[in-house]
């Protein structure tokens, strides 16, 4: 993901937190798309203090893998960790009406290897709401996965459901 990124957007710059045995693969893949003199590489993981003053913290197909305690823990990082203006993206299958069947499967598949589960928008914004963010967006793609938008600041209303300012 960060090297397709990096390679559409040439001005990007991007800190890539890694665990210690994954980052030589890491730094081939990069190497190989042409993009690794634009990352820093830090080793560790979201469960450590992350590097500071990001503008975006990216978590992609992470938070699946948790339950709520270690899911909330991971965001509590990148908001400590964000720049006041900065935002996290969580990108993940969102669970919702339209794709319940294939979500409940791995929903159990999630629960039984990882003890972590699919989530719909609600329980993602009531995480990121308790980790001092706002959850102001959720764009579905096309695939089923969604990329949901935390900002740094008010919470949602009770109940999920997000005041509307004009």
């Amino acid at each position: 993901l960060l090297a397709g990124v990096l390679a559409a957007y040439p001005a990007l710059r991007a800190t890539l937190v890694e665990a210690p045995a994954t980052i030589p693969a890491a730094v081939r893949l990069l190497e190989s798309r042409g993009v690794r003199s634009r990352v820093t590489i830090v080793e560790g993981s979201f469960f450590d203090p992350l590097p500071s003053g990001g503008d975006v913290y990216v978590l992609a197909n992470v938070l699946h893998d948790w339950d709520d305690d270690a899911a909330l823990e991971v965001l509590l990082r990148c908001s400590r960790a964000a720049s006041q203006e900065g935002c996290v993206l969580i990108i993940e299958n969102v669970r919702k009406a339209a794709n319940l069947a294939r979500t409940t499967e791995e929903d159990l598949r999630y629960l039984l290897l990882f003890g972590g589960r699919t989530r719909s928008e609600e329980e993602f914004g009531a995480l990121a709401r308790r980790a001092g963010l706002e959850l102001r967006a959720c764009d579905a793609g096309a695939s089923g996965i969604s990329i949901l938008q935390c900002v740094r600041g008010a919470p949602f209303t009770t109940g999920g459901v997000r005041e509307e300012t004009s």
